[in-house]
């Protein structure tokens, strides 16, 4: 079984109502926390533009947002410099030091 399908309990269009609570966009408000958000264009699970929708959704409910399409990304994907993309993030947002994150993240010291 899908695992959509094992989610919803059905297919969407059986189960309509569970699609619709189930859906991030369908759940915003305003005020947002920060979102990085981060998608492979080689996705074959999740369509990449189901996360340009939510990163434009976001948007519109004045929500701080970081959309960056990873080249050659799959549905998993854990590199360096998606690593350091994260670092970067949660040092800028959280505007805190977090060396010996970025030093896990680098292999230094």
């Amino acid at each position: 079984k899908a695992p959509v399908k094992q989610f919803l309990g059905g297919d969407i269009k059986e189960t309509e109502a569970n699609a619709r609570l189930a859906s991030p966009v369908l759940q915003l408000k305003d005020k947002a926390v920060p979102f990085l958000i981060m998608h492979g264009d080689a996705d074959n699970v999740v369509p990449p533009g189901q996360s340009k929708e939510f990163a434009e959704a976001l948007k519109k409910h004045n929500a701080d947002v970081d959309y960056k399409v990873v080249k050659g990304g799959e549905h998993m994907f854990l590199t360096p410099d998606t690593m350091k993309d994260v670092v970067d993030f949660f040092d800028a947002k959280l505007k805190g030091p977090i060396e010996k994150l970025k030093d896990a993240v680098t292999g230094t010291k």
